[in-house]
């Protein structure tokens, strides 16, 4: 029901599609059953009960998709689950995690307004999240930590980089523009806001 997480319930839809995309290597790979898979499978399943006894609903939720993932493993065995590593992986970002992350967005976007505003010459002072200047008292919500976009960002900056690089290198550097652009963006939209707000009042800024 979150819309921070309304990406992850196309997360599946993917990993079927990447599966598929690797259809003609993995038809070419004998299946195998891996017995051996019954270990880690008993593991993350000893990991869904301590977060089912300590009511840590992301423990259960991730210990369930390494559960599917070691099935996976049990199944069609090693060769096949090697080469399928990235799309089972992809997995995880169905998961809605990263709601911890909301505080220590919040004041990097603070930092970023606050410093931009320095920068324009427009006096300013911050007071944890709250942001002070001459025209008004603006405050950093928890909906303007843009941990959303952050979250859809990875997701789709993790596929792209699967889909269109082949070097390691080039696929990292890829992901950590996906991380660091949406967090700067997010800075520069709260401070386009506050200025509005400073040049066209309060109300000009709502609409």
């Amino acid at each position: 029901s979150s819309q921070t997480f309304g990406h992850a319930l196309f997360v599946f839809p993917v990993t079927l599609f990447l599966l598929h995309h690797l259809r003609h290597h993995l038809a070419a790979l004998r299946p195998k059953a891996a017995p051996w898979a019954l270990v880690p499978m008993a593991g993350a399943a000893l990991c869904w009960a301590i977060g089912d006894l300590a009511n840590l609903m992301v423990v259960k939720q991730l210990a369930f998709v390494a559960i599917w993932q070691s099935l996976f493993l049990l199944v069609f065995g090693w060769e096949v689950t090697r080469r399928s590593l990235f799309p089972l992986a992809y997995l995880y970002l169905a998961v809605p995690f990263g709601l911890s992350l909301i505080p220590a967005l919040q004041d990097v976007t603070a930092q970023i307004v606050v410093y931009l505003l320095r920068f324009g010459g427009v006096p300013v002072f911050l007071n944890g999240y709250h942001i002070e200047i001459p025209t008004g008292s603006f405050l950093v919500a928890e909906a303007c930590s843009g941990v959303r976009y952050l979250m859809v960002c990875i997701a789709l900056g993790t596929l792209a980089a699967y889909l269109f690089f082949r070097s390691w290198l080039r696929r990292t550097l890829f992901v950590a523009l996906s991380i660091v652009v949406p967090i700067v963006a997010n800075g520069i939209r709260a401070y386009s806001i506050i200025m509005i707000a400073h040049h066209g009042g309060h109300e000009f800024a709502r609409d």
